[in-house]
């Protein structure tokens, strides 16, 4: 592994650590505490994370200039970079977007996607 490839893994690392902690403290996030028997809402929602990864469209994948967005009943998008600061955000989006990403410098960014119901997703995506 070289050089270039271990501070990326690291930097996607500490963004992730990040990432998490920002959700879990600006979102009022709960532990989930559940018995054996009873799945809670906040559960049901994880394990329906993957069903909405199925129908995501991100492209092109590394991006240029432009990065196409689809998903089905998408309300919002943002992009975070690095540092977990969001440096692009769409509301009222319709199923495809297409987004001018040209102003953003090379590197990893993060596109957090929330649907009308409320479930959000986080894909990455590459600036060139």
């Amino acid at each position: 592994m070289n050089k270039q490839h271990k501070i990326l893994i690291s930097t996607a690392l500490i963004f992730i650590f990040i990432f998490s902690v920002q959700a879990y403290v600006g979102s009022g996030f709960e532990p989930i505490v559940m018995d054996e028997t009873q799945e809670s809402e906040k559960e049901r929602s994880f394990r329906n994370h993957d069903a909405i990864l199925d129908k995501i469209e991100l492209f092109p994948n590394p991006a240029h200039n432009v990065l196409n967005v689809g998903v089905k009943n998408m309300k919002q998008i943002e992009i975070i970079d690095m540092f977990g600061r969001i440096v692009m955000k769409k509301d009222r989006c319709n199923d495809n977007e297409r987004l001018d990403i040209s102003n953003l410098r090379e590197g990893l960014y993060f596109i957090r996607i929330t649907t009308t119901d409320e479930k959000v997703v986080v894909e990455k995506f590459i600036k060139k």
